[in-house]
This record gives C-alpha cells, structure tokens and sequence, in this order.
C-alpha cells in the first residue's frame, strides 16, 4: 500500500514538472507579452557603463541642438543596447554597440558607441535608422537585426522585414541584400544570443532637473545642405559661405542654388565636379574674401571652441578606414560637453550625406556613417581641416 502511495505522489511530482518546466536545466520561456525583443549577443557590462555615463550628461540643450523636439525631450529615455549581425557572414558585430534613444514609446535616434581595442567612444544623433523600427510589428517573437553596406533589415520566424536602407526602395534593396548572400539564404547567428526587449529602458532623462547647470555647448546652425551626385565639398562651401555671410538668416533653396553653381563652375574650369580640401579653400577664400587654410592635423577641442564661439566653421577631411573607400567632406559646426562627465566631450557636424539633423560625435570618436555606408566604409577618421587663419 506505502509502495502505491509513494508512487502516486513520485508521479504527480514529475507530471508537475512536466507542465512547470521545473528542472534545473530547463531552458528560459519564451517572452508573453508583447514588445519589440531583439536577438543579440550579450553586451560588455563597461560597454553598457559607458553608455549610461554618457547619457546622463547630456542636458535639454544638446538634445535640441541634436534636433529632438521639447515635445520628445519630455519623455526621452534609452532602450538596452543590442549589436547586428553581419548579414553575410551571420557574425555579430563586436566593435560597434547600439543604444536606441526613444520617446512616447517611438524610437528616435541612436547612441552609437564604439570599440576601438577597449577604448569607448560614441556618436548620437537623430536617425532614420531609429525610426525604422517603428515599423517593426510588436509581439512575443524575436528579431534577428542584419546590417549590410546597402541598409538593414529584421528577421523573425520566416519574414523579413525592411527597416533602413542607405539607398534606393527599403523593400528592394532587402530583396537585392538576400539576393546577394550565399545561395540566397540569411545565415543564422554564428554564437549564442539572447533575447531584449527594445521597448524597456536603461536610463531616462529627468527633464525636470533640466541638467542645464555647468554644460558648456554652442551650435551653428549652418545650412543642412545635402550632396548632390558627390560633390560634398561643395555642399561644405556653400553651406560655410551662406552662414558666414548671412548667420541663421538664410533659405535652404541659396544654399542649394550656391551649392550647383560651384559645381558649374569647377566642372568648366578643370573638367570635373571633384575637390580637395585645397578646392574648398580655394571657393571659400573666393567667394568670402576670407582667409581660410588647411590644417593637417586634429584641430584640439581648444581650438575647436575657438572656432565655434568666433561663428567660424570648420570643413573637415575625412578619410576611410578601407584603401577602397572615398574621402568625405564634413562641417564642424558645433560643440558641447558637461564638465561633470568626463564621457560627453563632443563635437557636432554637418554631414551633407544625411542632411536631416547634425551629428554629435564624442571627441576621441572616429565617424561612423551607419546611415548610408559610403564604399562598405566602416568609419571614417578626422585627418585634415580647413579653418579661417585669422581665428587660429
């Protein structure tokens, strides 16, 4: 009679576990609520300290500076950082970190931070990029987030989603993306990943406190100028010329119409729509009567305040990690820092291949053009600048 009792009780125990999942090595369950849970591989716990410590020292004014609305700085906060996955290879990305910056339960912009032999930087702007996983359903399934020179895109279960492309139409540039991999098929993640939800946050940013006290930080609102078939040096030269002439007083259409003009005109003098930073300060010092120069190193962030609080841009040489990638041209328009951390030195740029917002990069931090991925270009490195010499 024991042995029958012992053995009813010995299996409603293991039925119990069966419906529980109360064994030791049971894997997690899957997530029943619904978000917007990323697959990725587990983040450095520095990566993720460093990422809160630059946050918290940003204040009202960079992030408007940056071109967040009051309206989304009210309810600004940081989703958990995730890293994509190389869409040829299936590998996960171990030098470069993304934080989505979100607000009203949307996402906005990015806080890019970067590994370079364990020493962090960041990059954060307004991104369309963010606003792509806006169009990500919200569920209980997992999302596999690739990333390409030509855009990104999501997988979960068996569809595939479009979420940013660097050119041309999303949906046709991810159909050309899988057209291009091995066999046509999406590799699987090479090592171990686990699951976030997107839609919680890291850190928010108490827009009561303001967090105005100490920072330091001025931007020049130099005209968002785009490039027009690779011609971004004009674009940098009309941009500096049209502020320098007429301050925050200006329309986007003379930038534009500087821009095609200078281009006329190099094309009629040499044959070609090509510069150097030599041509930029050529057109500068012609259409100003200034006297701009090139620099061949770094400025300092000494210098670069000196420049900013004068009302002087900066166009910067950018050159490419990769022997096959293309020089670019930027302006340095901006800076902010918070005395109090030590992680928010940074400057802000005018990039005329994104010309929607101005980019702030942390002062040690290469460029990272994620948005559009000029020749595969992982980065870019700040190596020479075109000044006004009577500044510095």
């Amino acid at each position: 009679m024991k042995r029958l009792v012992y053995i009813c009780i010995a299996a409603i125990i293991l039925s119990f576990c069966i419906l529980t999942g109360c064994s030791s090595d049971s894997p997690e369950t899957a997530p029943t609520v619904p978000g917007l849970y990323i697959e990725t591989s587990e983040l450095p716990k520095k990566v993720t300290k460093y990422a809160l410590s630059v946050f918290s020292g940003f204040d009202r004014t960079t992030f408007s500076q940056l071109g967040f609305t009051q309206e989304e700085i009210e309810d600004i906060s940081l989703s958990p950082g995730i890293r994509m996955i190389n869409a040829y290879t299936g590998e996960y990305y171990d030098n470069s970190y993304y934080f989505f910056i979100k607000s009203g339960g949307s996402f906005i912009g990015i806080l890019l931070i970067s590994d370079t032999d364990g020493d962090y930087s960041f990059q954060i702007q307004r991104s369309r990029l963010a606003e792509g996983f806006n169009r990500l359903e919200r569920s209980v399934s997992s999302y596999f987030i690739y990333r390409s020179e030509a855009g990104y895109f999501g997988k979960c279960d068996s569809s595939v989603y479009a979420i940013s492309a660097a050119r041309g139409d999303m949906q046709g540039t991810v159909t050309e993306i899988i057209k291009n991999l091995t066999n046509g098929v999406i590799p699987p993640p090479s090592n171990e990943s686990t699951s976030v939800d997107m839609l919680s946050s890291i850190a928010e940013f108490d827009a009561l406190e303001n967090k105005e006290s100490g920072n330091r930080s001025k931007l020049l609102k130099v005209p968002l100028c785009d490039n027009e078939n690779g011609t971004c040096w004009a674009s940098c030269v009309a941009s500096t010329v049209v502020y320098r002439m007429k301050g925050e007083d200006y329309g986007i259409n003379e930038t534009w119409v500087m821009r095609d003009k200078i281009v006329s005109n190099r094309i009629s003098v040499t044959g070609s729509s090509g510069g150097t930073i030599d041509t930029v300060c050529l057109y500068i010092n012609l259409l100003l009567m200034e006297n701009y120069h090139k620099t061949t190193d770094k400025l300092s962030y000494r210098e670069i305040e000196t420049l900013i609080d004068n009302s002087a841009p900066a166009v910067i040489q950018l050159s490419p990690n990769l022997p096959e990638g293309l020089h670019h041209a930027v302006i340095l328009a901006g800076y902010s820092y918070n005395p109090k951390s030590s992680d928010s030195k940074m400057y802000f740029i005018m990039d005329p291949n994104y010309p929607f917002s101005y980019v702030g990069i942390s002062y040690d931090s290469p460029y990272c053009p994620y948005e559009y991925f000029i020749s595969q270009t992982d980065f870019y490195s700040w190596s020479i600048t075109a000044v006004d010499k009577d500044i510095i």
